[in-house]
């Protein structure tokens, strides 16, 4: 069981813990060279992390 579709391999997964106060974006092989480790970080830091520093969580994850 995975996500997205087996042959056109271009999903993304976001995780977020409230209590660890962590958050994560996980990417597939498809889409690994255009949302690269600098990317996600970038999305994270510049865009979730501001609102959720605002305790708007749900537009934090809906920023990614």
């Amino acid at each position: 069981m995975g996500i997205g579709k087996k042959d056109i391999n271009n999903e993304f997964l976001v995780v977020f813990s409230f209590p660890m106060r962590k958050v994560r974006i996980a990417t597939s092989y498809g889409t690994e060279k255009i949302l690269t480790d600098r990317i996600t970080k970038k999305i994270i830091d510049s865009l979730m992390i501001s609102s959720f520093k605002k305790e708007k969580y749900f537009e934090g994850l809906l920023e990614c």
